[in-house]
């Protein structure tokens, strides 16, 4: 989900769930890297997690102040009492709403076109959109929550293969 604040600024709301929480250490925390694509330095700030996290939880965070029409990288790092984990990176760009007098753009998976998204054909994975309802369990049976965050199987979420 994307919204405009001011003219020159946009706002990003990034959500996640994790997939397993039973199958790891509890995450503390989570550390959020962003910068803006193409730049080497990363600014960091740290995420605590209360409390223990469910399964199929979703999780949000706003991201502010970022600048038109600059992409961003984001880089997301669950932190446990061991150490950190597995780092997941995504890329943000903006674009322009196709209705400029619109003062807000709003957008979730259930949308067609995702929010804009497109698959990045140079790296190793690709994303893929499913939903409970729709999930073929013989190839993906343990692949994201059992329902959405307002129950429905009928909701999406957004998985990349990491089995094979």
């Amino acid at each position: 989900p994307l919204w405009q604040n001011r003219p020159r600024v946009y706002s990003y709301s990034l959500q996640w769930t994790q997939m397993n929480p039973d199958a790891v250490d509890r995450i503390l925390a989570y550390r959020l890297g962003i910068r803006q694509a193409g730049q080497q330095r990363w600014w960091e700030q740290e995420i605590t997690v209360n409390g223990n996290i469910q399964k199929g939880e979703l999780i949000t965070y706003n991201l502010t102040e970022l600048i038109k029409p600059e992409a961003y990288e984001v880089r997301l790092t669950p932190i446990t009492r061991f150490g950190e984990g597995d780092s997941t990176i995504r890329v943000i760009k903006y674009s322009a709403p196709v209705n400029p007098h619109l003062r807000e753009f709003h957008c979730g998976f259930e949308d067609g076109n995702i929010c804009l998204f497109t698959q990045d054909d140079t790296d190793n994975f690709d994303w893929t959109k499913q939903s409970t309802a729709t999930r073929d369990t013989k190839y993906t049976p343990n692949t994201g929550p059992n329902a959405d965050r307002t129950g429905s199987k009928e909701g999406f979420y957004m998985y990349i293969e990491t089995s094979r």
